[in-house]
């Protein structure tokens, strides 16, 4: 009998919500460890394709460590950590130019009230 394509790339995963999600097994310091990305796709073809980017990707390094699996994952989906701005750090007046002089003073001081 012949096996399903999608037993060939076990590292491609089908969630309930009929998400792909990339999975890499590893072995470090006796730990097992399967560390997860979502694909953000419902097409298996493009699954696939950036399924096999990522395995290449990690498959050239040589025992790779659970570190370098997550930067690869990192740089794949072009995450940055984000940055939060606090509401006291963010100038409302450069926003206000189109109003009235007046308009912008009552929504400065509303503004400042709200902070």
């Amino acid at each position: 009998m012949h096996r399903p394509l999608y037993r060939n790339a076990n590292y491609l995963v089908l969630s309930n919500a009929g998400i792909y999600t990339f999975r890499w097994n590893l072995r470090a310091d006796n730990k097992h460890y399967q560390p997860k990305l979502s694909l953000k796709t419902r097409n298996y073809l493009e699954a696939m394709r950036q399924a096999s980017v990522l395995a290449i990707q990690i498959s050239s390094l040589h025992n790779p460590t659970i570190e370098d699996v997550r930067a690869i994952y990192s740089d794949f989906s072009g995450k940055q950590k984000k940055q939060s701005t606090l509401l006291k750090g963010i100038d409302i007046t450069n926003y206000l130019s189109d109003l009235s002089v007046k308009s912008q003073a009552e929504y400065r001081n509303c503004w400042v009230s709200f902070v």
